[in-house]
């Protein structure tokens, strides 16, 4: 069973698919200029255990929004927007997953989660520009955002996946993040895996995605 759905975001209505009924859910956010259609089949696995939600952020895919005006800022809102959305479905227990961009704006939604997955986040983002790539406030506004730091505090369990052939997000982003992790927390490496999750790899995320929800949520 899948909807399509709508809800208030950062910059307007952010539009998403909805599958399965469960009062144990999992948001699923897209990295930096993908959509929700590349977390489909992602998706349709992790709805036979749970209600998954896969959202378009600010200035992606379908929703509303200018890509040259999406910061860190406006990606947590729409994640925190996205949790409340579900909420008010009768969601009781919550975890996110996201892949790249994705995955840093799951880490910094950790408050609002029961657990949750970064799959070849950027961690450190002095290492990390994407003004030249036509946004015009991103880097100013990532420089307020202290990751490592941030885990500290976080109560959150996190389950770190990343490539070990990734030269888009080196692995030491997950490696460091780890080191500021909450106790039961863990890396998953995946050899041979590159940043885009060639085949072999997207499947043994979704399976470790899918083992973590289940002990987690």
């Amino acid at each position: 069973m899948t909807e399509e759905v709508s809800f208030r975001g950062s910059a307007g209505q952010l539009r998403g698919v909805v599958h399965g009924s469960s009062p144990k859910a999992v948001i699923l956010c897209h990295g930096f200029t993908s959509s929700k259609d590349n977390k489909a089949g992602w998706a349709e696995e992790l709805a036979k255990d749970f209600t998954v939600l896969r959202f378009d952020f600010s200035g992606h895919g379908e929703s509303n929004g200018k890509l040259e005006d999406i910061t860190l800022t406006s990606l947590i809102k729409d994640t925190q927007c996205a949790v409340g959305f579900l909420k008010k479905r009768g969601a009781k227990s919550i975890g996110i997953a996201g892949h790249s961009l994705g995955a840093s704006v799951t880490i910094l939604s950790a408050s609002v989660a029961k657990a949750i997955c970064p799959i070849e986040p950027v961690t450190d983002f002095s290492s990390v520009k994407l003004n030249p790539y036509g946004l015009k406030k991103f880097d100013e506004d990532a420089r307020k955002y202290d990751i490592y730091s941030m885990l500290k505090t976080v109560k959150t369990p996190v389950l770190f996946i990343h490539g070990d052939k990734d030269d888009v997000v080196p692995l030491w982003h997950s490696q460091k993040a780890l080191s500021f992790a909450p106790p039961g927390s863990r890396l998953e490496v995946i050899k041979g895996m590159t940043h885009d999750m060639q085949e072999t790899g997207y499947e043994k995320v979704v399976a470790l995605t899918k083992k973590w929800f289940n002990q987690a949520l």
